[in-house]
């Protein structure tokens, strides 16, 4: 026979009591005792799937350091130096292979036209001033052969392309400066052709403008 002790008074009551028979003290109902197997009892309860990725992210840490204002100056100039150099290499490379050296509406015979084999063109430039416009192309001739190619180049020109000599030329020196013009095909203008020449090559500088050149 099971018992309830009232926890006011301590007397002991039927089991079946709900209230104390000494006190009316109310008696609480018995609970039985549950128990639960625990199968691992080191291991963590698994973290839900939803936590998982609801975790704040932690930012890393910007390492980057900022570029100097200079530095980016630097390398700007330096990116525009080398598109310069590739836009000048590109420009006295089609000169070197050109047949004719063309300024205005006027096309004159070129060195590599002339000789039949290119030269080296280390620089060219073209400028207008006073409705003179001037083309500049510099050559570079090893070997000791610019002698040989302005003989030939000064007598094709006068022979092939109308130029007349306006200064006495002497070609037994290791340099030297001749100096021709034709009129333009354009009426009213001339074009006039200088050449200085050296041991390391020639330059020929071509002018167009106002003007006529007549024989002597």
């Amino acid at each position: 026979m099971t018992t309830k002790i009232c926890p006011n008074c301590g007397f002991q009551n039927d089991g079946e009591a709900n209230i104390c028979t000494s006190c009316g003290h109310t008696l609480e109902q018995e609970v039985p005792l549950q128990t639960t197997q625990v199968l691992f009892s080191n291991t963590q309860p698994a973290q839900p799937f939803y936590q998982t990725f609801n975790q704040p992210v932690t930012e890393m840490p910007n390492e980057r350091r900022r570029i100097p204002l200079f530095i980016k100056i630097l390398g700007g100039f330096a990116c525009f130096v080398i598109v310069i150099v590739i836009i000048a290499a590109f420009i006295t490379g089609n000169v070197a292979k050109a047949d004719f050296y063309k300024i205005g509406s006027d096309q004159i015979p070129s060195v590599k036209l002339v000789l039949g084999e290119e030269r080296k063109v280390t620089g060219t430039s073209t400028s207008t001033s006073n409705g003179i416009t001037t083309n500049i192309i510099e050559y570079q001739v090893p070997g000791g052969n610019q002698n040989k190619d302005m003989i030939q180049y000064f007598n094709y020109l006068m022979n092939n392309d109308g130029f007349l000599p306006l200064v006495d030329i002497d070609f037994n020196g290791p340099s030297g400066t001749g100096e021709f013009g034709r009129n333009s095909i354009e009426s009213g203008k001339a074009v006039i052709m200088q050449i200085n020449y050296d041991l390391n090559g020639y330059t020929i500088k071509i002018d167009r403008g106002e003007g006529n050149v007549n024989p002597y």
